[in-house]
């Protein structure tokens, strides 16, 4: 047999051109080639992550070679393992590897895994001693079993150097934990007295980043940070509702910060531009970037609310502001926040000296009532990958404005709905004619995902045009609170407009459940709201078993779950 040109090429090289591909697909595309290339490909360190791979069954065959090879074993330094968009979910992982037998594993990442899935991989984790890295993403878990043996677990492994902790439902940080080697942390939630027991105990960290310091009923207790944060260098809060002198204290024992975000913080005080130019003069002398979002109440202005506002806008130039009638937001250039929402009710001051044009560059996720733009509008989004339509003002929830074609120019002008990926149409929000939606898909040809109403669907299958796109376009579909479908004409009419449905997440019962995979011929994955403590999965895969089909669920909780995953594989 001839060699390639490919096969010319030296190992160098090989490994240069392996580290763009997925492991799995290397080994479906070179193993038993030939002996060089066999032992060429079980010598390369690799990083594993199933998502976008669409064959179960060649994730099947490589987690087979996987569990059986050792020198496979070692050469596994990083893991990813997801229970979402993916064929192959963590617990069909797990069923086939222990943790364990990576001797050189150190970086872990389990993203959108249930509590069932913590339950297997916990008591290994301790004994991952070269492991620095560990990331929990939207991950779901009980109060009681978080509380009970996650934070134990985490004080067993003084080693990690990137911990992010990130939960679908919010769980309180505890800072009783010592991190003598924690560079990176990043977390969801955590009060503002608990944040300096962290800075205290994780004296190496560099960067910081935290969803909600939250608000306390409890009266202002005084912080003593013992010895200043001297290596933290970025900090980063999406949300600030914390007691300010609070914050203060933490920025005057952070000398070496170069780096910090403040977003989404209506506390009283937060603009006091003296104590700003202090801090900075005293203890932020190296910080290089500051971005912040803070508001203030402004439901009894006065004169000199305003002129308090004029100068703290005169010492950071770099800003601008809105007003509606109960609050003031002033903000950094570029809007430094991904989110944003257009509200009928705000009143946006320019700066001069930017081009207001590109200030919403950032944001990606965007709300916004479209009957409440003009023609020369005063925003522009330019990057918006989810985009929600929404009726923002409560006076018109009892009697919604419909969307006009005239206001689908002017939302042409106000975002390039050309990079839309996700359309979510949020309730009170009505279109004059479904037409309107149809210039929508025509305008935004990345549209796969949507999220809607039932109820609205429901007005919208007679209009032959428009389910054209939707059984053309969406592959991901997102029912809004407990709507179900009325009755099995209704469900098999559903079937037949969204064809091509990959991903549904809705709210059904076990016979709904099993219509739904068998009559969406490519569905590969149903999140389902439950609603009903008996939902019993072993009913469907019984059923299922008929097909030939190979069906995989799970609960997010042991005990009152909310939700159910099920993946098919159809291959």
């Amino acid at each position: 047999m001839p060699l390639t040109t490919f096969e010319l090429l030296a190992n160098e090289i090989l490994f240069q051109c392996f580290q763009y591909l997925n492991i799995i697909h290397i080994f479906h595309s070179f193993d038993q080639l030939n002996h060089r290339f066999n032992r060429l490909i079980r010598n390369i360190p690799f990083h594993l992550n199933f998502q976008n791979i669409p064959s179960k069954f060649q994730c099947e065959q490589f987690c087979q070679k996987l569990s059986i090879e050792q020198t496979m074993k070692t050469q596994l330094h990083s893991l990813y393992l997801s229970n979402k968009s993916t064929c192959y979910p963590a617990h069909l992982f797990l069923s086939k590897c222990s943790l364990t037998d990576f001797p050189n594993l150190r970086s872990l990442t389990f993203h959108h895994t249930t509590q069932v899935n913590w339950k297997c991989i916990c008591l290994t984790l301790p004994l991952l001693s070269k492991l620095s890295c560990l990331r929990m993403i939207d991950s779901f878990m009980g109060d009681s079993f978080i509380r009970d043996n996650m934070m134990s677990l985490l004080a067993t492994m003084s080693q990690i150097q990137i911990l992010k902790l990130t939960f679908q439902y919010y769980q309180q940080w505890a800072s009783n934990i010592h991190f003598p080697s924690l560079v990176y942390l990043s977390i969801n939630r955590c009060y503002s007295t608990d944040l300096f027991g962290t800075l205290a105990s994780a004296l190496k960290l560099k960067h910081l980043r935290i969803g909600e310091v939250p608000s306390t009923t409890s009266p202002p207790t005084a912080v003593n940070l013992t010895n200043p944060a001297i290596n933290l260098q970025t900090l980063h809060i999406d949300s600030f509702e914390g007691e300010i002198d609070h914050l203060f204290q933490l920025l005057e024992r952070t000398p070496n910060l170069e780096k910090l975000s403040i977003l989404n913080c209506c506390r009283p005080n937060i603009i006091n531009v003296d104590r700003w130019k202090n801090l900075m003069i005293s203890s932020l002398r190296h910080l290089k970037k500051f971005q912040f979002i803070f508001s203030i109440d402004y439901t009894n202005r006065s004169e000199n609310d305003e002129q308090i506002l004029k100068r703290f806008q005169n010492s950071f130039p770099y800003t601008e502001y809105m007003m509606t009638r109960s609050y003031v937001t002033i903000y950094t250039i570029p809007y430094p926040s991904k989110s944003f929402m257009i509200r009928l009710d705000r009143d946006r001051h320019y700066n001069d000296i930017v081009n207001y044009m590109n200030t919403f560059d950032h944001v990606k996720y965007l709300t916004i009532e479209p009957v409440i733009l003009e023609e020369k509008n005063q925003y522009h989004f330019s990057n918006v990958d989810s985009l929600s339509l929404a009726s923002t003002c409560s006076l018109f929830r009892d009697n919604p404005l419909k969307m006009k074609y005239s206001d689908f120019r002017c939302l042409q002008m106000t975002v390039n709905l050309a990079n839309i990926k996700h359309l979510s149409l949020l309730q009170h929000f009505k279109f004059e004619t479904s037409g309107i939606l149809v210039e929508i898909f025509k305008s935004a040809r990345d549209l796969t995902s949507l999220g809607v109403y039932l109820d609205d669907l429901r007005h919208w299958i007679e209009d032959g045009e428009l389910c054209k796109y939707f059984n053309k376009c969406i592959r991901k579909l997102e029912f809004f609170v407990f709507n179900r479908f009325q009755n099995s004409i209704q469900l098999e009419q559903f079937c037949n407009i969204f064809n091509n449905l990959e991903q549904l997440y809705c709210t059904v019962n076990e016979l709904e459940t099993l219509f739904l995979i068998k009559y969406l011929p490519k569905l590969t994955y149903l999140q389902i709201d439950v609603f009903c403590k008996n939902y019993q999965i072993s009913s469907i895969g019984n059923e299922l078993e008929k097909l030939g089909l190979d069906i995989v669920g799970s609960f997010d909780a042991e005990y009152n779950p909310r939700l159910l995953f099920i993946w098919i594989n159809r291959n």
